[in-house]
This record gives C-alpha cells, structure tokens and sequence, in this order.
C-alpha cells in the first residue's frame, strides 16, 4: 500500500524525461485539479511552463516478490483529464514487469474520473506474477495538455471474501420544503467468490444526533470478484433542515475476512433554497448559470423555474 502521505518514497523510481518547470512526476500536498486528493503525486502538463515542450516520466514501483501469490490485484485512485480526448496529444498508461520485461495493462485515451470525485481502479495482473513484479505508471503528451493525479496504490493477493465500501451519495443536496432522497451506496468486491448475501446499512447525523438509519439485506446480490454495484437503499431520507451531514454505510458480510474496508464516513452538504418543492439545479455550460426548478412530485411536472 502507498499513499505518499510525506512523499514519492526513495525506493520508488521517478524518470522524468521531459522540459519545463514541471518536466514530469511529483508530489504534491493538494491541488486544485484534484480537489479531493491530499498528499499525492502527478504529472502536470498543463501547468508546466513555457508551454513549448513535452511533459513525460514514468512512475515505478519497488520489486516485489509476487511468484507464490495466488492472484495479485492492483488498484489506485485517480484523475486523469486527457486533452479533448484526442488520441495522439496526450496519453496515460499502466505496465507491469514480468520479470523480463513491459506487458502493458491499459492505455488512457479519454478522461477517467471527474472534477467531483476520483476513479477508483482494479486491474487484475495475476498473469504476470514473478519474484520481481514492477509496476509503471507513465504519462506522455506533445505539449500543454492536461494531467494525470495518482493516489492510494494497493497491490494484494486477495482473500476469498472481502466487501467493501467505495462511494456514498448524496453529497450535496439542494433543500426545500420536501426535500428527500434514497442514500446509495457503491459496495466493491475485493475477494475472489462471489457475494449473494450481505447487508449494508447506512447511518446519518446532523453532527448532534441520528436522523436517518436504515438497514437493506440482499440475498440475491450475485456480486462477482473485482466488481462494484451500487445498492439503493429502500428507506426514504426526508430532510427538513440545512446542515453539514455526515453519512456512515457500512456493508456487513458475515464470511468478510478484512473488516477494515467495510466502513466508509462521507459528507452531506444541505443548501437551502427558497422553492417550497425539492429543487434541482442544472449547470447551463458554458455561461454557468445555475437554473432551479420547483417540481411537483406527485406528478414530476415542472411547475416553475
């Protein structure tokens, strides 16, 4: 597991080939084009200046002994924002060593994760498991494009049952006088069954007390290795206040043989907005203004804007 907390660490190897102020990989405490991120590496063509050259470098990881694994798993998060997804201007890949050389894993052609929250990515590279496994992270582009953040880097052999909790939303809602939501939730399988039965169970609070608590058992998940679903849950969450919310899903699997992952804590924001309907509000590209429409949700028409 890596996630840089202090830095790229020195047993890693950082080759930056190209030109600039930026010329390739490194570590930064935040940024804003990944907002969500702290204590990170990148490679950074857009702010690398002048913007005459190239941006290029490779990230690789130590050695390690991979040969007895029964399968080896690699997951990271990340932002990668490619320059108008052309093919040629920029691109971002994954290679792993063999033990004698460079198998490519996958090539990065087009955006993968978004300005609100990151990619969170699982390769299977058990094919290529030896007693001195690598893995690469390389970005080129020809000059001034985009960048590519990295965080949160796990190599494992996986256990046979392992859920886990990813992703929660809502996390930003407008409210009205009726506003609601049903919470879901994003449960990965990280082990190597597949999952029929577990519960998730989501608790929120308003940072004094408990205002939601629901519980949905699945029996008929069908959850196969190295895959996410999103579960919906059936209870209703009527919000009747602004608040800063924390939300806390936890997915409960009796067999799960890492319990670590099975939590996840995330944020509510609650606006409030002066429609006495629940509002939604649409970003009108590219002048940014924010449009709110009052709905009637007995019947889903709209009734104002």
């Amino acid at each position: 597991v890596e996630t840089f907390d202090t830095g790229i660490p020195a047993t890693w190897t950082v080759n930056n080939t190209g030109s600039g102020t930026l010329p390739g990989w490194y570590w930064t405490e935040n940024s804003e084009r990944a907002p969500y991120f702290s204590n990170f590496v990148m490679i950074n063509s857009n702010d690398n200046t002048p913007h005459v050259g190239e941006t290029e470098g490779e990230l690789i990881t130590p050695g390690f002994d991979a040969s007895s694994a029964t399968s080896v798993i690699l997951e990271f998060d990340h932002r990668y924002n490619d320059y108008e997804n052309t093919p040629g201007a920029d691109s971002a890949q994954i290679d792993v060593w063999d033990g004698s050389q460079w198998q490519n894993v996958v090539v990065y052609l087009e955006d993968h994760g978004t300005e609100d929250e990151p990619e969170h990515a699982v390769f299977d590279i058990t094919e290529y498991k030896n007693s001195e496994m690598k893995i690469r992270f390389f970005y080129a582009d020809e000059w001034w494009d985009w960048y590519w953040c990295v965080d949160n880097i796990v190599v494992s052999d996986p256990l046979a049952h392992d859920l886990g909790v990813v992703d929660i939303a809502p996390t930003h809602l407008y409210l009205g006088t009726k506003a609601r939501y049903f919470p879901e939730i994003k449960i990965h399988n990280y082990g190597q069954e597949t999952e029929t039965t577990f519960d998730v169970e989501v608790v929120i609070n308003n940072g004094a007390t408990d205002v939601y608590s629901s519980v949905k058992i699945l029996d008929d998940a069908g959850l196969s290795p190295n895959s996410e679903m999103i579960v919906t849950m059936d209870d209703l969450w009527t919000i009747t206040e602004n608040s800063n919310f924390t939300i806390t899903a936890t997915v409960i699997l009796e067999s799960d043989e890492y319990p670590d992952n099975d939590v996840l804590i995330s944020a509510c924001i609650i606006t409030g907005v002066s429609y006495d309907e629940q509002a939604y509000g649409i970003i009108n590209n590219p002048s940014g203004d924010d449009f709110f429409s009052s709905i009637d949700l007995s019947t889903g028409a709209r009734i104002s804007t």
